[in-house]
């Protein structure tokens, strides 16, 4: 395997789960798991707002969904989108 191999291997495994490790995230900080309870189904219902919140993710990173995980980490949603990230021009496809 070369390096630039194991990069995408790697990028493209993180990218995959990249929902469940940020509601993971959320957990672990007490502070943003204290503003997540307070928001949490104030402005849409709860399942909408985690949806929004994948939503950011998907614009902030530039991801493309691929499709649902039905066994997260996290014990904030019951699945979540698992993600790929649009390839870099040149780079060589994932074997």
């Amino acid at each position: 395997m070369t390096l630039e191999e194991f990069r995408i291997k790697a990028l493209e495994r993180f990218t995959r789960d990249i929902s469940d490790e940020f509601f993971c995230y959320i957990e672990r900080d007490r502070e943003l798991m204290r503003e997540y309870i307070s928001v949490m189904g104030r402005e849409m219902p709860a399942d909408e707002t985690n949806e929004y919140l994948e939503h950011g993710l998907r614009i902030h990173f530039g991801l493309n969904g691929q499709g649902e995980n039905h066994s997260p980490r996290t014990r904030l949603v019951p699945s979540f989108t698992e993600f790929i990230m649009p390839y870099e021009e040149g780079a060589p496809a994932n074997k």
